[in-house]
Formats: structure tokens, C-alpha cells, sequence
């Protein structure tokens, strides 16, 4: 009764079911992706040894998937200056080099100096900060910001179920 109030039949209530049980999987694919581009940059991190600052601030930009726009007000500064800093018209203070590394998990020394590894490993808590990011960033990710949403409401023993699901759900995809 409270489907037919809010809009959706059981076709629709399904479909949610089904894509819910999807959004485990959907999520771990992202974090497999984001680990092979992690990986394929090795390849990178060699162009990244002999490029300047410059050139590596391009580079992890790109790999973000962010505009020049968007990358600088994720790390607190404006375009235009960003840009400057793109081109080599300038070079960021330390304060935005930090910034920079915090905000894309990169090393401090392989920023400044193209040596060493590009990323340092993510925590659980980073790649899930990473994956709400990419969702509420994502106009695609309808559903996923709906799941989220309909994960605040929920019971203390509707957690445990969803745990016991979750858990069912990566035994059967190894």
C-alpha cells in the first residue's frame, strides 16, 4: 500500500531490490577500476620522473577526470590561479602543494620531483569518501544517491540484515 502512495508499483520496488543487490558489486568494479588506472600509471610514472611540476600537475589532473575548474576548488584555490600554476606562469606554495597531496592521495615528493610513487595506498575510509564523491558528482548515479539516502533511515537490526545480505552478496562473486 505505502508503493502505490509514493508513485511506485511492484515492478519498480523490484527493480530497486535488484539494483540494490548491484550496487555492491557496482562499487566494488569502481574500486577494481580505480586500481587498475592506479596500476597503469606506473607506465606514467616514468614520463612523471623526467616532466616538470607543471607537467604532473596536468597529468594528476587528468587522471582525477577533473576540469582545471574543479580541481582547484577541490584543493581551495581559484581557476586562474591553478592554471598559472598549469602553465608554469607560477608555483604553488607549499600550503597548495600539501593541499594538493591530501586532496588526490599523492606523495609530497613525487609532486615536487616526479620521483618515487605517484599515490600513496587509500584507506577504507579514503575510497569510500572517493566513491560518495564520485556519486553525488555523477548525474548517472540516480540510484546510488536514492540508496544512500534510504541508508539513513534505517534500523539498527535492518544494518545487521543488510551486513548478512552484503556478505552473502561477496561470497557468491568470488
Amino acid at each position: 500500500m505505502e508503493n502505490m502512495r509514493d508513485g511506485r508499483g511492484s515492478g519498480a520496488i523490484e527493480m530497486e531490490k535488484k539494483t540494490g543487490a548491484n550496487l555492491l558489486t557496482e562499487t566494488e568494479n569502481r574500486l577494481e577500476e580505480l586500481e587498475r588506472t592506479t596500476y597503469s600509471l606506473e607506465e606514467e610514472g616514468s614520463k612523471a620522473q623526467s616532466s616538470t611540476l607543471k607537467d604532473r600537475l596536468k597529468m594528476l589532473r587528468k587522471i582525477k577526470g577533473l576540469t582545471q575548474e574543479q580541481f582547484a576548488m577541490r584543493i581551495g584555490i581559484k581557476r586562474n590561479s591553478y592554471a598559472n600554476y598549469e602553465i608554469g606562469r607560477n608555483f604553488p606554495i607549499d600550503a597548495v602543494i600539501h593541499s594538493i597531496c591530501r586532496e588526490c592521495g599523492v606523495y609530497e615528493t613525487w609532486l615536487r620531483t616526479g620521483e618515487g610513487e605517484m599515490f600513496r595506498p587509500m584507506t577504507d575510509e579514503e575510497r569510500i569518501t572517493e566513491w560518495v564523491r564520485n556519486v553525488f558528482s555523477d548525474e548517472s548515479a540516480q540510484f546510488q544517491r536514492r540508496f544512500i539516502s534510504m541508508l539513513l533511515n534505517l534500523t539498527p537490526e535492518q544494518w545487521k540484515d543488510i551486513e548478512k545480505y552484503a556478505q552473502f552478496l561477496v561470497t557468491q562473486n568470488k
